[in-house]
């Protein structure tokens, strides 16, 4: 059974697992070949998935092209893009349905706002890459700011996270992202010689 055999089962076997009204998305995570994509995304939309998420490298604009003529703005790319240059192909020409900025690749949240500005002039729906706290302002300046993206890979490094209501995250009372380095993580710098 080859690699995108098995994900399509697996893809058939969570939408059975969820509940109708629990929405989902998938990632490829930039590893798909063309054949590959084509075949899990055709299963993600026939189970109705929101999305697949980068099913082709970043740099294969002739790739999504293809995809978008089989599955228009079925796919969500955007976290190895650095500026709204990149992604604007993926915008204008209506490839993706979802653009996702990523602040270290991006440059910072005035450029991730920038993109998301952009992107609702095209009628796309923005979902910020990675540590979700990061982003709650940005909700709250762009209305297509749809889904927030949260994998707890560096989250235990901080504290004073944005609360979250009935499935919303809330901006916080500070200033800015609010989000201070854990102790425990400080003192693990400390501990380490700083390195």
């Amino acid at each position: 059974m080859d690699a995108s055999r098995s994900a399509a089962e697996v893809l058939q076997a969570i939408r059975d697992a969820a509940p109708p009204s629990v929405d989902l998305m998938c990632d490829i995570n930039e590893k798909g070949t063309a054949s590959q994509a084509q075949r899990i995304m055709t299963v993600a939309r026939d189970c109705g998935y929101l999305f697949v998420e980068e099913p082709l490298p970043a740099d294969d604009l002739a790739g999504y092209r293809s995809l978008a003529r089989a599955f228009p703005r079925f796919a969500a790319i955007g976290e190895h893009l650095q500026g709204v240059r990149d992604a604007l192909p993926f915008l204008a020409e209506g490839i993706c349905g979802v653009i996702q900025p990523d602040l270290a690749m991006i440059g910072g949240l005035a450029p991730a706002l920038e993109r998301s500005r952009v992107a609702d002039a095209y009628g796309v729906a923005v979902s910020p890459h990675f540590l979700p706290g990061l982003f709650a302002h940005l909700g709250y300046a762009c209305t297509n700011v749809t889904w927030l993206e949260d994998f707890p890979l560096l989250e235990p490094l901080f504290t004073r996270w944005p609360p979250i209501v009935e499935g919303k995250m809330m901006a916080g009372e500070t200033a800015g992202h609010g989000l201070s380095l854990a102790e425990s993580f400080l003192e693990s710098c400390e501990s380490s010689g700083g390195r």
